[in-house]
C-alpha cells in the first residue's frame, strides 16, 4: 500500500466514521426530535440520557473499518483491471 493509498484509505475511513456517528446520533435522538417537532418540551437531561454513543462506538468502528476496507479493495480491483 503506497502512501497515497494509505492517505485515501484514512480519509475515507474518517468520512465514514463521521457519517456513522451522525447516523447513530440521529437514531438515538429520534424520539426527542419527534417530540420537539410536535411541540412537546424536551429537557437537556432527556436528550443526554437518550444518547447511547459510547455503547455503540465498537459497532460504529467495526462498520467503518469494514466499509473502508471493502471500498479500498474495490478501488484496487478497478485500477488493476484497467492496467491490463
Amino acid at each position: 500500500m503506497s502512501k497515497q493509498e494509505l492517505i485515501a484509505f484514512v480519509k475515507n475511513a474518517l468520512l465514514l466514521f463521521v457519517i456513522m456517528v451522525f447516523s447513530f446520533l440521529f437514531f438515538d435522538l429520534y424520539v426527542e426530535i419527534k417530540k420537539t417537532i410536535m411541540g412537546i418540551p424536551v429537557s437537556k437531561e432527556d436528550v443526554l440520557e437518550s444518547i447511547n454513543l459510547p455503547r455503540n462506538l465498537p459497532v460504529i468502528i467495526a462498520i467503518t473499518v469494514i466499509l473502508s476496507y471493502r471500498k479500498h479493495r474495490k478501488d484496487n480491483n478497478r485500477t488493476s483491471s484497467s492496467r491490463r
